[in-house]
């Protein structure tokens, strides 16, 4: 069997820092919650995604190849894609590394007028997978209240302490 994304044939090997699995539960500021589950050691191996919230559902999976999205309010399949990324563009991240050095060039040479997300974006998401790490590795809650409000201090051009 081939080492899992890339990996060490050998999981428990120590020849990399990657972890065997991971849950986390991250609760944001206005009450919407996130719950994330990666298993990196599976026989089967996939790369499955679902995002539910208020309006529709968005579900995929980068190794079979399939992306879907409903909207809640009644049922719509807005876009049904069963063969998405089989065009052999899906290498490195599935084909996002490649889509966003697109979105990069273009926005730099003038043909995208903003790029699909933010440095800010970026930055957020970068900290919440920190977090999840930092609480899977201290086995605790970790709160990060203080660390957004001088976040937004900074990001507002205020002096942070």
């Amino acid at each position: 069997m081939s080492p899992r994304w890339g990996g060490a044939g050998d999981a428990f090997s120590g020849e990399g820092d990657l972890i065997d699995y991971q849950t986390a539960l991250v609760e944001y500021e206005n009450g919407a919650t996130l719950a994330f589950h990666t298993n990196m050691n599976v026989p089967d191996e996939f790369r499955r995604f679902a995002v539910i919230g208020t309006d529709g559902m968005a579900e995929g999976d980068f190794i079979r190849n399939f992306f879907k999205l409903t909207r809640s309010d009644d049922g719509a399949v807005l876009r049904d894609d069963p063969a998405i990324g089989t065009d052999g563009s899906q290498k490195g991240h599935y084909g996002a590394d490649q889509a966003m050095a697109e979105d990069l060039c273009a926005y730099y040479m003038g043909r995208l007028p903003a790029l699909p997300l933010t440095i800010t974006d970026a930055l957020e998401a970068g900290v919440t997978a920190l977090a999840m790490d930092r609480a899977r590795k201290e086995g605790r809650i970790v709160d990060l209240t203080d660390f957004w409000a001088r976040f937004d201090e900074a990001l507002a051009g205020r002096a942070v302490a």
